[in-house]
């Protein structure tokens, strides 16, 4: 969706949209989002990419998190994964529901939408990077208490993947980035004078974005 969008406003010749504010040259992504000719593909893509990665996150805290029956009973895991998926599953009805309600007519609407799209989908992230932080934190537990042997027939009896540190900290790192992209841009935007930059912002948001979703594939 980011890359179709920003192909398109460059190629358009980085027209000024009636819902820019004057003095604003860099579109914002519900400006290209909102044009009549965009707006069918801008809620397609936003619904593809929803209904993509919320099963994967739930799969992600549920699925893998079940099979293992040493982890069925931990109930911190239980609530972080409820939370994490309540969560994703509200940013993802913000973000569908923001591209239909465009920003040219429901203004209001649409900014309500999106304030609670973006932090859903930050804090559904932190919630699911602790979550496999514990779950990372009982399976090397788990290996300092048995010798091989014995972690091998384990492994073999909880069928659970195990969490991969470095996938873990390179979400990390992209949850980092996008908490601070994501101050500067609500900064930017309160002060309404900062156009420009904000949307700038908001471009790189939303492409870090895709490079998050695109690090569960490291998981396999």
């Amino acid at each position: 969706m980011w890359l179709a969008l920003l192909i398109v406003w460059s190629a358009s010749g980085h027209p000024h949209y009636p819902t820019e504010v004057y003095g604003q040259t860099v579109a914002f992504v519900s400006d290209v989002g909102a044009r009549p000719h965009f707006k069918p593909v801008f809620i397609s893509l936003a619904t593809t990419t929803a209904l993509t990665f919320v099963p994967i996150v739930i799969a992600h805290l549920c699925c893998w998190t079940s099979e293992d029956r040493s982890l069925r009973k931990s109930s911190v895991l239980r609530i972080l994964s409820t939370i994490s998926i309540i969560l994703i599953l509200l940013g993802s009805a913000c973000l569908i529901g923001l591209t239909v309600l465009d920003l040219q007519h429901h203004f209001n609407v649409h900014y309500a939408l999106l304030s609670a799209s973006l932090p859903g989908y930050f804090f559904s992230g932190v919630l699911l990077c602790v979550h496999d932080y514990l779950r990372l934190r009982h399976q090397r537990c788990r290996q300092n208490q048995h010798s091989e042997d014995e972690e091998k027939s384990m492994v073999q009896d909880s069928q659970s993947p195990p969490v991969k540190p470095k996938a873990l900290g390179f979400r990390v790192a992209v949850l980092s980035v996008e908490f601070v992209l994501l101050t500067l841009f609500s900064a930017f935007c309160w002060g309404n004078i900062f156009y420009n930059a904000a949307g700038v912002i908001e471009w790189c948001v939303v492409g870090i974005f895709g490079v998050y979703i695109g690090s569960f594939a490291m998981d396999f």
